[in-house]
């Protein structure tokens, strides 16, 4: 093993809290005074959250995980998962805690006097907030199947390692005892985090939905756009029951989670670690794998070009995959993340850099599908939407459809100018 450390940082000041190492007991089930331990922390808090990984899902304990939740009353959230660890429209879960910037997540892990993590590591984020992400009052553990994911990067209080699903199911059982009083404590818990889950979901459709007033006519597809949320409904009226998501429409997820919400292990697969280009290819596997699903990919303009050249490959062994890009002519993701970037560092907003910007001269995702065999569309106004949806679904064969969004765009900036 080599380990190259910069000579710059080895002259650095070390700023970072250090703190004791915490080495996690090894056993394939938790002694009952280990699990004691750990209930009466729980019960002691009065503000618990769930920070959840994939470890559930691979344990198959998606259904202990909802069962403590609720048990709890505690809101869950998705740690870097890529999997289904608990259903998208249950009351309790309140998505993604983010994979880019640990001052953004900092709202979450802060806000609880408890964090229970379950099967993930805290947290894989390219730009992690270095000192303590909870607040110093919290109580912090962990249960997971994989001792290295224990204590990796922040304090840790108690954990257990062993199988995630039974170390839960041990959890539950000793909870069910917890007193009359606790228990009225856990079910205010549920009661203020539903109400909390509401409002995030009535966000989502003002944010997402159709313009309040804008005639389908106006829908021009070069001045006036659409946002994704009208597309995202009415493909949950059409897609098969059964259908499975891979979500790589990034900023465009929200409203997929909320239209079409996975609720078994296996209907939804999204992106770990932040990579791109995952959407196009990911759909093609899973297509591959259980020919008897309908399996629909979403990807963005430049998620999709990573791997383009993927269409041609379902064209040419005729996997039928269905495809849909959330063109919003833009890299909307780097801008979110350099907007993020400037509040950090106190820097005032102003314009894009313009290699973020796509719209001039504007990607035909449909011809470039249709040049790789792939039948395609474009869709750029309401009452496009359901037509095209029908007959995407209804192919036998790959088919894309280029769905044109709103975005923050200013091709009059593009081209070469005088002082450039």
């Amino acid at each position: 093993m080599y380990l190259c450390v910069p000579q710059d940082i080895l002259d650095a000041e070390i700023s970072e809290q250090i703190l004791p190492t915490h080495i996690p007991k090894l056993a394939g089930k938790a002694s009952d005074e280990d699990i004691q331990s750990m209930v009466s922390l729980i019960e002691q808090s009065s503000n618990p959250i769930i920070l959840a990984g994939d470890g559930v899902a691979w344990s198959n304990a998606n259904a202990s995980l909802v069962h403590l939740a609720e048990m709890i009353g505690a809101r869950v959230y998705m740690a870097d998962g890529g999997d289904i660890n608990m259903p998208e429209d249950h009351p309790l879960y309140f998505g993604s805690t983010g994979h880019m910037f640990g001052e953004a997540s900092l709202p979450i892990t802060t806000n609880s006097d408890c964090v229970i993590a379950i099967g993930c590591y805290l947290l894989p984020e390219v730009f992690p907030h270095l000192s303590d992400i909870f607040s110093p009052h919290a109580k912090i553990l962990h249960v997971d199947s994989n001792p290295f994911n224990i204590a990796k990067n922040h304090r840790v209080d108690l954990s257990l390692v062993g199988e995630i699903n039974g170390l839960i199911c041990q959890l539950v059982s000793s909870l069910d005892q917890a007193s009359e009083g606790t228990k009225a404590r856990f079910k205010a818990n549920n009661i203020h985090n539903r109400k909390l889950k509401e409002e995030k979901v009535s966000n989502i459709e003002a944010i997402y939905g159709l313009k309040p007033g804008v005639p389908d006519e106006d829908y021009d597809g070069k001045s006036v756009f659409m946002a994704s949320g009208e597309f995202c409904r009415e493909l949950s009226l059409q897609m098969p029951h059964n259908a499975v998501i891979f979500d790589e429409a990034l900023t465009n997820s929200p409203p997929i989670s909320h239209y079409i919400p996975a609720k078994d292990l296996g209907d939804k697969y999204w992106t770990r670690g932040g990579s791109l280009g995952t959407g196009f290819p990911g759909a093609i596997g899973i297509k591959l794998a259980d020919q008897s699903r309908e399996v629909i990919g979403f990807s963005g303009d430049g998620g999709s070009m990573y791997t383009i050249q993927t269409l041609w490959t379902a064209a040419r062994h005729n996997i039928a995959a269905k495809f849909v890009v959330c063109q919003n002519r833009s890299y909307r993701l780097l801008q979110a993340n350099i907007r993020q970037f400037w509040d950090e560092r106190g820097i005032s907003h102003h314009d894009y850099p313009l290699c973020f910007d796509l719209s001039n001269p504007e990607i035909s995702f449909e011809d470039i599908a249709k040049s790789m065999g792939v039948k395609a569309e474009r869709v750029w106004k309401p009452s496009q939407i359901k037509s095209a949806i029908a007959r995407m679904l209804s192919a036998t064969e790959p088919y894309l459809i280029n769905l044109v969004l709103d975005g923050d765009v200013h091709p009059e900036l593009i081209g070469i100018h005088c002082g450039q």
